[in-house]
């Protein structure tokens, strides 16, 4: 082989071998990222604001909690000032509904990173969490579907929502 078709072979094999390096140097800084999780450094279950009570159709008391956004100085995560759109547009409303043995909590590392950045709506469906109680009778998925409606109803009645649901929050 001649000295000139190895140095280009040793110089394609350099450049693979650089791109390479990049490429896992970016895959570890992204874990690095990844890794440092909004709400990580806030007690578990500590995120709070002040409840309100929506009570179902058969009357179970539905714990709900909201957190608005402080319109007056909204910032990054970086402290920045962001920018606000139109003040007359519509507040998108994002509602979260846990899944099956768990309650509003679950969403811990969601609600720290969308805190004061989206108005968001956290409930405990009924049997779980600070909800009333439910009996067999109205333990279905289309009770849940109403209890979602319910909620939504009074926490988010006006603009666009996004629905949050986590296995049977999702068939809620």
């Amino acid at each position: 082989m001649s000295s000139v078709r190895r140095r280009v072979i040793g110089s394609i094999a350099g450049a693979l071998g650089v791109a390479a390096a990049g490429g896992a140097i970016a895959v570890l800084r992204q874990q690095r990222s990844i890794s440092r999780r909004a709400g990580e450094r806030i007690d578990f279950g500590a995120l709070r604001s002040r409840p309100i009570t929506v009570v179902a159709d058969d009357g179970v008391p539905l714990h709900v909690e909201i957190d608005e956004v402080d319109r007056t100085h909204t910032l990054d995560r970086a402290g920045r000032l962001l920018r606000r759109g139109r003040d007359d547009a519509p507040e998108v409303t994002v509602v979260f509904a846990h899944g099956f043995c768990l309650n509003l909590d679950c969403w811990h590392f969601q609600r720290a990173a969308y805190r004061n950045l989206v108005r968001t709506v956290f409930y405990d469906q009924r049997s779980h969490g600070r909800s009333g109680r439910s009996d067999r009778e109205h333990s279905t998925v289309e009770q849940l579907g109403r209890d979602f409606k319910a909620v939504i109803d009074v926490a988010a009645p006006d603009g666009p929502v996004v629905l949050v649901g986590h296995s049977m929050g999702g068939m809620s």
